[in-house]
């Protein structure tokens, strides 16, 4: 079993294709196919099954890349250890939706406490300039909440010839005023909203997320998430947003402003957190480290 394996079988399961694989990691796919067949020979199991849709981890696979993960990250400890805090330094530029602010202390915190000397610089605009921003390379790593609409699909940043990492799960939330009439439901189905006025803070978001769930009306887009919490807890309009928006906010733990689950006929509208970087370039060293903080605060739940 070599490094390199325990890497192709993270970046199959991730681009859930061998030949997509084969070409991020700059080796022939006839050639990567042979190394994963003679690791599932060492192991003894099938790591990956395939269909029409592509290729998808077993029951062993999964729990092999979840291995080779921490494996991995274990690797990267050591590659930090030999990196001394004046060494890892510079600016690195995150770009996020106005929904994850909430990690904006925790990533500098953490940062700046291991790192004195690199530089997060964090970028707040609507998903579509953070998309954008990651193709044209002028932010080094995305983040945006993906999948919750339907023309939010993965072969859309496939072909911007971005890799996409898949990690939390995200709800779409209805966030009300507290007297509003839907504020003491656990969830609002489409119905229901047909009558209401919403704000957004984003033309775009708004185009995208009121086509798919067919409201077919106008929002008052608002400048920021600050102005759009306070015309809601007025009870001017709804917004529609990621459930991580209510994270540590104090209008949400007050209580002052109300979080529903939006549902239709097939049940909540899902997504996840999904972190952008380009395919093109190998990540510097403190860019990984930025992906590992945002993971750690995703995936394992660090903000509580």
């Amino acid at each position: 079993m070599r490094i390199e394996q325990l890497e192709q079988i993270i970046t199959i399961n991730r681009c859930a294709s061998i030949s997509k694989a084969a070409k991020e990691m700059l080796i022939s796919q006839p050639a990567l196919s042979t190394s994963l067949r003679q690791l599932e020979e060492e192991l003894g199991t099938t790591l990956f099954i395939r269909d029409h849709n592509g290729v998808f981890p077993t029951g062993d696979g999964t729990c092999v890349i979840d291995l080779a993960n921490q494996v991995m990250e274990l690797i990267d400890d050591i590659r930090y250890f030999s990196c001394r805090e004046h060494d890892l330094q510079g600016t690195v530029r995150l770009i996020r939706t106005p929904a994850y602010s909430v990690l904006d202390y925790h990533i500098l915190s953490q940062l700046r406490h291991q790192y004195p000397n690199l530089q997060v610089e964090i970028i707040e605009q609507p998903i579509d300039d953070v998309i954008s921003s990651i193709y044209e390379g002028t932010a080094n790593i995305g983040l945006i909440t993906w999948g919750i609409s339907s023309e939010q699909t993965q072969s859309h940043l496939a072909k911007l010839d971005l890799i996409h990492e898949e990690l939390g799960p995200r709800k779409l939330m209805a966030f009300v005023d507290r007297n509003n009439a839907l504020a003491n439901q656990a969830a609002v189905h489409l119905d229901d909203l047909q009558d209401a006025q919403f704000l957004s803070y984003s033309s775009g978001y708004w185009s995208r997320i009121s086509n798919d769930l067919n409201l077919n009306k106008d929002a008052i887009i608002v400048k920021d998430k600050e102005d759009l919490k306070r015309g809601i807890y007025k009870g001017h309009a709804i917004a529609l947003l990621p459930d991580i928006f209510a994270e540590e906010d104090i209008y949400c733990e007050q209580k002052l402003i109300r979080c529903v689950a939006v549902n239709d006929e097939h049940g909540s509208f899902e997504g996840y957190d999904c972190v952008l970087y380009p395919r093109k370039r190998n990540l510097t060293l403190a860019e990984k480290y930025l992906l590992r903080v945002i993971r750690h605060l995703l995936v394992r739940d660090a903000i509580e």
